[in-house]
């Protein structure tokens, strides 16, 4: 085997679909759980919001797979229809975003913000709405100071996931769930491949990580086995989970459609194909592995719909759900060959934008798997060098 990736999430599956799209590499595709994204899981829960934009100062390692990604959705989006109209596909379509301003002084960021897209190129279509204008577009939305309005999209994480991992399938990619990865195998001070709970052993000089949130715990384990040391934190610190609890409420007969995304207050409200209007979520970095409901992310929720759509206040909640995202340092990808375990490479802390990045990073990472060349691997520096500290 060339090449084998652990974790069937949206990181796993696109990265597996790229390898094979691009290559005639041998893959193997391992997830832990029976169903690709298991409930609790990002590619699970996540809202599937895709915006090419950021707040000034992001990392520009972070813009660029944020940007590189969104650009690269409606290919992709339209290939896995055209390929594979058996499949549920990835419930793409494009819808714009609001960015609510719920203060004065969140309007004049945001309005510093707004020149900052264009000017970067993040959002070049993005334009600064007044409140009457912002009304005018969106009657859902609360009082306000204004909003950025820029182009954005939608999608079904889960979906995306499941239609991935078949199309890969397809392409000659091995999968293999419901079997975890026990341990890696090593040689000579190198991956020569992984052993699975059950037993089996599969031989590969190239094992990818991404395994999500339960990254950085399992990949500590196996370099204390292995008596292997990096620098910085621990891993279990490095990829950790981070909760997120979102909601869904079903609006009474006559409320108008919600036209937008709508973002601010720390969060975002989104139209579901079902009618109901979904709004998330939480950020709960010490919340462990314990996938919950709590009424303290409940509220949290409800405070939040308050400043974005006050008036659905009093819709019945129709669903809630979390998942545990893979948290890291600044929000910063952890992508590339490990230095102290040649062969073992990372592709995993994508945090809050995992949905976004994953074609981005996957084109990235297959591009360095698949060539080798010393070019490739400089296009993942930044996120390489993000192992080390």
């Amino acid at each position: 085997m060339d090449i084998v990736i652990i974790g069937g999430g949206v990181i796993g599956t696109s990265l597996a679909y790229w390898l094979a799209d691009k290559s005639k590499l041998a893959v193997t595709l391992l997830e832990a759980n029976a169903n690709f994204a298991q409930n609790g899981t990002a590619s699970f829960a996540s809202a599937g919001l895709l915006t090419p934009a950021a707040a000034i100062g992001t990392n520009p390692a972070i813009t660029r797979l944020i940007k590189r990604g969104f650009d690269l959705y409606p290919e992709l989006a339209a290939r896995l229809k055209k390929d594979h109209p058996e499949l549920a596909g990835s419930g793409y379509f494009e819808l714009d975003q609001l960015r609510v301003a719920t203060t004065e002084a969140e309007a004049a960021e945001l309005s510093e913000r707004q020149h900052w897209y264009v000017e970067a190129g993040l959002a070049t279509d993005a334009r600064w709405l007044s409140p009457r204008e912002v009304a005018e577009v969106e009657p859902l939305t609360g009082p306000n100071f204004g909003a950025i309005h820029h182009k954005g999209g939608l999608l079904r994480p889960p979906w995306l996931t499941r239609t991935l991992a078949r199309a890969a399938a397809a392409k000659g990619v091995t999968i293999k769930a419901g079997n975890p990865v026990a341990s890696l195998i090593t040689g000579n001070g190198k991956v020569t491949g992984i052993r699975l709970q059950d037993g089996e052993i599969i031989q590969s000089e190239k094992v990818v990580l991404a395994a999500g949130a339960w990254s950085g715990v399992w990949l500590e384990q196996q370099l204390e086995r292995l008596n292997i040391t990096t620098p910085g934190l621990k891993w279990s610190q490095k990829v950790k989970p981070v909760r997120g609890q979102l909601l869904a409420v079903l609006p009474p007969p006559g409320t108008p459609p919600l036209r937008h995304i709508l973002a601010g207050a720390g969060g975002y409200g989104y139209p579901r194909a079902d009618g109901s209007i979904a709004f998330g979520a939480t950020e709960e970095h010490e919340a462990g592995f314990e996938v919950a409901i709590t009424p303290d992310g409940y509220s949290k929720l409800f405070s939040l719909m308050q400043s974005l759509a006050p008036s659905l206040l009093q819709a019945p909640v129709s669903e809630n759900w979390s998942g545990l995202r893979p948290g890291s340092r600044d929000g910063l990808p952890l992508m590339g060959e490990l230095p102290q375990l040649p062969g073992l490479w990372l592709a995993t802390g994508h945090f809050r934008s995992g949905i976004v990045m994953a074609p981005s990073s996957a084109e990235l990472l297959s591009e360095a798997l698949i060539s080798g060349s010393e070019e490739s691997k400089a296009r993942l520096k930044a996120y390489n060098d993000a192992t080390q500290v």
